[in-house]
C-alpha cells in the first residue's frame, strides 16, 4: 500500500526503529532545553537531525511518516508526565506500546541523569 504522494510503501514501524527514534526525541528534548536546537546559525535544526536519522536508521520511511511518530512520542510523553518536544504537537493515536515503550526508556534516561 503506498502512502498519499510518496513512493515509500508504508510499513509497520519496528520496536528497534521505535526506540532509536525516541532516543532522537530525548536528545532533541535535551538540545532544546540547552539552547542548541533552533534556527540560528549556532544551533542545530530538527529538520537536519530528522534527516540524519532517517539516512541512518529508517531510509525507507518519509520525513513525514517520522515527524507524525515524533507526534505519538510527544503524547506518550505527555501521557507519562514527561515534557514533551515544542513543535510536535501529540498525535493521539497511538498504540498503548507506545506509551510503555517511551515511559520505559525516558525514565532510564532520567535516572542516568540523576545517578550522574
Amino acid at each position: 500500500m503506498k502512502t498519499h504522494g510518496s513512493d515509500k510503501a508504508r510499513t509497520a514501524w519496528t520496536e528497534a526503529e521505535t526506540r532509536e527514534l525516541i532516543s532522537l526525541y530525548d536528545t532533541m528534548r535535551s538540545m532544546d532545553r540547552d539552547g542548541l536546537l533552533g534556527r540560528r546559525k549556532d544551533q542545530a535544526s530538527k529538520k537536519d537531525l530528522i534527516l540524519a536519522w532517517l539516512r541512518d536508521n529508517a531510509p525507507h520511511r518519509s520525513r513525514g511518516s517520522v515527524e507524525a511518530k515524533l507526534m505519538n512520542i510527544s503524547a506518550s510523553c505527555e501521557a507519562s508526565g514527561f515534557e514533551i518536544l515544542v513543535g510536535y504537537k501529540p498525535l493521539r493515536n497511538r498504540a498503548a506500546s507506545l506509551d510503555a515503550l517511551v515511559a520505559s526508556m525516558l525514565s532510564a534516561c532520567l535516572l542516568l541523569m540523576v545517578a550522574a
